[in-house]
């Protein structure tokens, strides 16, 4: 693989009320959205935010795995695809339908602690060029939860459904996946000489990250990771939207955790 690279470089140059006002001072609409039902709420899941849903957002999954009779030693998550919409069935397929972004933000966070001497607009440019990688995931489904809100605004009622879907892959999938974005990020053409010399400086560095840490480690790392990830999308260095970056449910789960 650095080979490879070197080869690149040396070619290239809960509820929620809110109001607004008129301009003199009367309330002109009123919205309230509230979480009214959710995943196993009736086997006895007491909250819409249990704890085990925070550690498998932040990439720690082994207690999960373990309840499942797998080792978190041969795979990981991808943490985590997600779905909207009025139907359940609907928001389910459309988190299927996430999981080539779910594995884009997934190699961004990893990559861009792995880059930890990244300039924010080099790491824009990182976010960017892993949100254009082309290619498929070989993952396997572990479990899911959702969470069902209902929203009233100037007296009508609407629900919507929010599908957060669990996958795991192998570390010999993840390696791949590692090696194919490198490629795929190098052919871009996106990265300056200076930069791509510390990607191939920084490459070892990725190996420490995600494979010589423990679990706790890397889950640590990847909260921090997301923190500064939600801080440059809020004032807008790197753009979160449902077009074109990270999942607003996924980042709105997340940030509840922050």
């Amino acid at each position: 693989m650095i080979f490879l690279l070197l080869t690149f470089t040396g070619c290239m140059t809960v509820e929620k009320k809110e109001s607004s006002a008129s301009t003199e001072g009367k309330t002109t609409s009123s919205q309230s959205a509230k979480i009214t039902d959710w995943y196993k709420k009736s086997d006895g899941e007491k909250t819409a935010s249990p704890a085990w849903l925070e550690n498998l957002a932040f990439g720690d999954g082994k207690s999960y795995l373990a309840s499942k009779n797998k080792s978190d030693n041969s795979q990981r998550f991808i943490v985590i695809a997600a779905g909207e919409a009025s139907d359940l069935e609907e928001a389910e397929l459309d988190a299927t339908n996430d999981l080539s972004r779910a594995m884009a933000t997934e190699m961004y966070l990893v990559l861009s602690i792995a880059m930890k001497d990244f300039t924010q607009e080099q790491k824009k440019q990182l976010f960017e060029a892993c949100m254009k990688v082309d290619e498929p995931v070989k993952a396997t489904k572990e479990g899911r939860f959702w969470r069902k809100t209902e929203t009233t605004k100037n007296g009508k009622t609407s629900v919507t459904y929010v599908d957060y879907e669990f996958y795991s892959i192998t570390q010999e999938e993840f390696k791949r996946q590692r090696d194919e974005y490198l490629t795929q990020i190098f052919q871009m053409e996106i990265f300056d000489r200076l930069t791509l010399s510390q990607m191939i400086t920084q490459y070892s560095n990725f190996t420490t990250v995600v494979e010589k840490t423990s679990i706790q480690e890397l889950s640590q790392s990847k909260r921090n990771a997301w923190k500064a990830t939600i801080d440059a999308c809020n004032i807008g260095i790197i753009e979160c939207s449902k077009s074109s970056g990270i999942n607003p449910a996924v980042k709105a789960l997340i940030s509840e955790y922050q």
